[in-house]
C-alpha cells in the first residue's frame, strides 16, 4: 500500500502541477498586447509556449518528487 501511494502521489502531484501551469502560462499568452501578435510570429509563439511546457513537465516532476521523499524521510526520522 505504501509502494502504491508512494508511486502514486508525485504523478498525481506533477499532473495537477503542470495543469496549472499550463493554464497560467496560456492565460498570460492571451492577455498579451495586440502588438505582441502582429510583432511575433505565431511559429515562434507556439515553439516557445510548447518548449517551456516541455521543460516544466521533464524539470518538475524529478523535483516534486524529490521533495515528497525528502519529506516522507523528514516525517519518519522525526515520528
Amino acid at each position: 500500500l505504501a509502494s502504491i501511494f508512494a508511486g502514486l502521489m508525485p504523478f498525481l502531484a506533477c499532473w495537477r502541477a503542470a495543469r496549472i501551469l499550463h493554464e497560467l502560462l496560456l492565460d498570460h499568452v492571451l492577455k498579451a498586447p495586440l502588438q505582441f501578435f502582429e510583432v511575433t510570429p505565431l511559429g515562434r509563439i507556439l515553439s516557445r509556449f510548447s518548449k517551456d511546457m516541455d521543460i516544466l513537465d521533464t524539470s518538475l516532476s524529478s523535483q516534486i518528487s524529490d521533495l515528497m521523499w525528502c519529506t516522507f524521510e523528514v516525517l519518519g526520522t522525526l515520528f
